[in-house]
């Protein structure tokens, strides 16, 4: 009788074990199909690209340089350099240029990090006015001691700073520190994606190796890619609601900069939303049609004899 109520125990155990292990891998399988999504969707750059000339950006570049002029002599000149060389046509040749590098360091396939790069800047002013570059760090100095006595001139300092360390460069700004957080997210992702799949992995092997007859390791293994494949849809459902939400966000607000990029973000979340909804489908399709083979499998599989208990008495 107490090897009876061990028994069942054990079996009671088992079946835990592998319904705790046939859920977790129905839970990773969309959170894979996302990762994968996320790491080896193509074409972000391009989109970005097409976006940004599609919203007229960079026409409106004349004009903004134009606000705020100084009756200074020194910063007419300057303005007027600016005008000449930062024209719509270069303005898009370097964002394009810089989305390009950007994309490549964050996704590993460069090592160099973006830097968005105006030494043409440089070169007509050293060929028009170079007394422009002295007359740059004489204002750097004095607005430092103008800003000195003051507390709250924190933000000031940091912009005069980046105006000097830019005046002493070639008109040079590095971006990596503000894209190092999209760096280290993608290859968290890189690092985090094949653990998780070997973890899938071994769950399905522990669901097998729990089941004590090849009839049950069929019939759970066709369990867990159902699952798997049924909670798929849900992956679909929250998809097209994030198409949706930001769909809705952006269409709703009164806000002009809202307004002029929304069309940018729109397209990067349908570019990852439709990879995401195709390999997703195939996904469904290819466990639910693993579950079909492994239940008829299981069918099909007659269970082991059971062992007869009668015991066989020698003759004397």
């Amino acid at each position: 009788m107490v090897a009876l109520v061990d028994n069942l125990k054990y079996c009671y155990a088992n079946l835990e074990m592998r319904f705790f292990l046939l859920l977790l891998f129905a839970l990773a399988t969309p959170l894979v199909i996302l990762m994968t999504t996320l790491l080896y969707t193509d074409g972000l750059n391009t989109t970005l690209k097409r976006e940004l000339a599609n919203t007229k950006i960079y026409d409106k570049i004349p004009d903004f340089l134009g606000e705020g002029g100084s009756e200074d002599a020194g910063s007419q000149q300057f303005d007027a350099i600016i005008k000449s060389v930062i024209t719509p046509q270069y303005a898009q040749t370097k964002i394009e240029t810089t989305i390009d590098d950007s994309y490549a360091w964050i996704t590993n396939k460069s090592v160099t990090p973006p830097v968005i790069s105006f030494k043409e800047i440089k070169t007509t002013i050293m060929e028009q006015n170079p007394s422009l570059l002295t007359d740059i760090d004489v204002f750097v100095q004095e607005a430092k001691e103008q800003s000195a006595p003051d507390p709250d001139s924190q933000q000031m300092q940091k912009s005069i700073d980046s105006l000097a360390s830019l005046a002493r460069s070639d008109f040079s700004i590095k971006i990596d520190k503000q894209l190092n957080g999209a760096k280290n997210f993608y290859s968290f992702m890189r690092i985090a994606q094949p653990i998780l799949i070997g973890l899938m992995i071994l769950e399905l092997f522990l669901i097998a190796k729990l089941s004590k007859s090849w009839k049950s390791r069929f019939k759970w293994l066709g369990a867990a890619f159902l699952a798997a494949g049924i909670w798929g849809f849900s992956g679909l459902i929250l998809s097209d609601l994030a198409v949706k939400t930001v769909t809705s966000f952006t269409s709703g607000s009164s806000d002009a900069l809202v307004k002029m990029f929304s069309p940018i973000v729109l397209q990067i979340v349908n570019l990852f939303a439709t990879s995401y909804t195709k390999l997703q489908q195939i996904a469904n399709v290819s466990l639910i049609v693993a579950a079909i083979i492994f239940f008829s499998a299981a069918i099909f599989t007659k269970n082991p004899p059971i062992a007869s208990s009668t015991k066989v008495t020698k003759k004397k």
